[in-house]
């Protein structure tokens, strides 16, 4: 696997002291620390944790595999009571890069682009924009 320091490739093979860490790993831990649970107990914890294992498997397919538009309307209306787990995770997702197809990333806009106007300037769903732009 590919990796990388803290502070970036060098040549000369130093890592300044730091463990090196696969971009898997440090996708999971940022992911960990970004868990939009609180409040949602232990079926929340449980949801998110299923949603970072399936992101975690299709960002190891190295891009033959892609989560289209199907499956990200049938995540979208599965989630929609949990809303705040939905955004954070899609935003991952969006960071992560290769993890949504083409499709599946405009079908996210359109959905969000859709939501009740309150819905829209709340801030799990302004942070959703941003990889957008």
């Amino acid at each position: 696997s590919t990796t990388d320091n803290i502070n970036g490739s060098n040549n000369n093979g130093s890592n300044g002291g730091f463990p090196r860490t696969s971009s898997a790993e440090r996708g999971l831990s940022r992911a960990r620390s970004l868990s939009p649970t609180s409040g949602r107990g232990a079926a929340g914890a449980e949801l998110w944790e299923r949603l970072e294992l399936l992101r975690f498997m299709v960002e190891q397919s190295d891009g033959h595999l892609l989560l289209g538009m199907g499956e990200t309307k049938r995540l979208w209306k599965a989630l929609q009571g949990c809303s705040t787990v939905l955004f954070g995770w899609l935003r991952l997702a969006q960071d992560a890069g290769g993890v949504l197809s083409p499709q599946a990333q405009a079908l996210v806009l359109s959905e969000t682009l859709a939501l009740p106007p309150a819905t829209l300037r709340t801030l799990p769903v302004l942070d959703l924009f941003l990889p957008f732009f």
